[in-house]
């Protein structure tokens, strides 16, 4: 396996980026060292009147006294894979990333469920009642039914009895009788 080592990548401006750039070419990276500049960043004079916070914000970032990176690099074929890979996690760590301010929307919606689950407990108790109710309400029917047939039947006993029949003329001699005054 031969070595490929390189002292300068100045297409690529932090770590990521060198690897990213290695990787996609084939490289597969075995050591990367960051040179910093000489004497703390000095080379470059910063004009007098510069506010002590911009100057920290400046020299904040690990990167800021960065000259180049020093990389020892193998060709590799599963590095242009491990590129493809690298770029999916990104992709799914923005995705992620997008996703979480939903996920705190599901726990608000959640604990508002559960604010109403003793209304379902009520709707599911409403809703026993409403076919109780029914339940009822075809009994009465059905009652109501086998009531008229046995009145009609104690009509049809009694009217069409021999008795009846046979005291029909008085009943209509006292109707007679019986006119209203």
């Amino acid at each position: 396996m031969s070595r490929a080592c390189s002292t300068r990548a100045t297409c690529a401006s932090s770590p990521r980026g060198v690897q990213d750039l290695f990787e996609s070419s084939g490289y597969l990276i075995t050591q990367l060292a960051a040179a910093a500049a000489r004497g703390g960043g000095d080379e470059i004079p910063v004009p007098r009147g510069v506010p002590d916070e911009a100057r920290t914000w400046a020299t904040g970032d690990p990167e800021a006294t960065t000259y180049q990176f020093v990389v020892c690099a193998v060709p590799s074929e599963p590095g242009p894979q491990l590129h493809a890979w690298r770029t999916k996690l990104g992709e799914a760590r923005t995705e992620l990333d997008q996703l979480r301010p939903l996920a705190a929307e599901v726990e608000v919606l959640r604990a508002e469920a559960e604010e109403l689950r003793p209304l379902h407990g009520a709707v599911e108790e409403l809703e026993a009642l409403r076919r109780a109710h029914e339940v009822l309400q075809r009994r009465l029917v059905a009652e109501r039914a086998a009531f008229a047939e046995g009145i009609a039947a104690v009509e049809d006993g009694v009217y069409g009895s021999r008795s009846w029949r046979y005291t029909e003329p008085i009943r209509r001699l006292l109707k007679t009788f019986r006119k209203p005054r």
